[in-house]
């Protein structure tokens, strides 16, 4: 399984797809997930979550996910260690 690694203490993501290409994945940081638009499923630790605009997500060290894109969606996430 892939593991993501953030070197930086924080960092601020956004963008726009219509498909998910990143393979489920575990990383060594803290994520918060901003659904801005958009539809489809969040899968968390092989949990299917349905989502769309207002979404928030938090996503831990240890939690597998990823997503299956119904509709075109809008991403903002911020990425954090612990520190």
């Amino acid at each position: 399984m892939t593991r993501f690694n953030l070197h930086n203490a924080f960092i601020v993501n956004e963008w726009e797809t219509d498909s998910w290409d990143v393979a489920p994945h575990r990383q060594n940081y803290f994520e918060l997930i901003f659904i801005d638009k958009g539809k489809g499923i969040h899968r968390i630790n092989d949990i299917a979550v349905p989502y769309k605009k207002g979404c928030v997500f938090l996503i831990a060290p240890e939690d597998k996910h990823s997503f299956e894109i119904e509709e075109l969606t809008h991403f903002t996430n911020i990425r954090f260690t612990e520190l």
